[in-house]
């Protein structure tokens, strides 16, 4: 069993619950796992378990290649790596469940709405405008961060965008990344666990 999580008071319940029925000691991603990736020391202890395992799931299937990973989770994480797997760097930035609860939360009349694409950008509904500013305002943030992005980290080097995380899928037709892969994590976790053997 390999754990990949970011909420420590669950991942010792998990921990504890695994090597009860189980018998187990699991793995668990930190920053003193191996991996093909090269982290700078101040990156790697700030780096996300998560992350971590996306970057090598993203290596692991496509090495030797310039890649830039999006996750679309609570928040929305960007993370380059060169060909030779040097990690060059990324960004983080709040998703659309998380900015809805912000909006819904931090607002007297507003309330949580379905994170789907509208039909038009000028919605005639408060719904419909709260889905313009949560899926088509993403649409926009990562766009220009990508810009950004592929101008410090690849210059003019060909590299692959990979989609993944769970709100991945809504945005995978809107030019954004090269492909969607649901279950990049997976793929990193479990080279992960070969390669710390």
């Amino acid at each position: 069993m390999a754990i990949s999580s970011v909420v420590p008071a669950i991942t010792r319940s998990i921990i504890h619950s695994i090597k009860k029925y189980f018998d187990l000691n699991p793995f668990v991603i930190d920053e003193k796992t191996k991996t093909k990736i090269y982290f700078d020391n101040s990156t790697i202890n700030g780096l996300g378990a998560d992350r971590i395992a996306d970057i090598d799931g993203a290596f692991y299937l496509y090495p030797k290649t310039n890649l830039l990973i999006i996750d679309f989770g609570t928040a929305i994480t960007f993370d380059a790596v060169a060909k030779d797997g040097k990690y060059l760097g990324g960004a983080i930035c709040a998703g659309p469940m998380l900015s809805m609860r912000a909006l819904a939360g931090g607002t007297a009349l507003l309330s949580t709405v379905e994170i789907k694409k509208p039909k038009y950008a000028a919605g005639l509904t408060t719904e419909t405008q709260i889905q313009t500013g949560l899926v088509l305002g993403t649409i926009g943030l990562v766009k220009e961060i990508v810009t950004r992005l592929k101008q410090e980290c690849f210059k003019k080097e060909k590299f692959i965008i990979i989609g993944t995380g769970g709100l991945g899928r809504l945005f995978e037709k809107e030019n954004i990344f090269d492909l969607y892969e649901p279950d990049l994590i997976l793929f990193g976790l479990s080279a992960l666990v070969k390669a710390n053997k």
